[in-house]
C-alpha cells in the first residue's frame, strides 16, 4: 500500500462530507471548552501576591547588588584607590 493511497482516501472523504480515513483522529467540536465565560475581562478572586514577592525580591537583590559594588569600590579600595 502506498501512503498517497492513504492521503487520497482522505481527500475524498473529506470532499465527500463523510468521516476521516482509518487512524485518522479529530477532536470534536462538543470536546472544545467554552471560553466565552473566560474572555470577558473579570477575574475573581485576584490575587497578587506572586507578582508582589517577585518584585520584593528583585528589589533586594538590585539593593544588594549595589551595596556589594559600593563595598569593593569604598571600603576594600579605599579612597585614594
Amino acid at each position: 500500500m502506498q501512503e498517497g493511497s492513504v492521503l487520497e482516501r482522505e481527500v475524498a472523504s473529506r470532499a465527500d462530507g463523510g468521516a476521516p480515513a482509518i487512524g485518522v483522529t479529530h477532536a470534536k467540536e462538543s470536546q472544545a471548552p467554552d471560553l466565552d465565560d473566560e474572555l470577558d475581562g473579570e477575574h475573581v478572586g485576584f490575587s497578587p501576591r506572586g507578582i508582589a514577592v517577585f518584585l520584593f525580591l528583585m528589589l533586594v537583590g538590585y539593593a544588594l547588588y549595589w551595596a556589594y559594588l559600593w563595598f569593593i569600590t569604598v571600603i576594600e579600595r579605599g579612597v585614594n584607590g
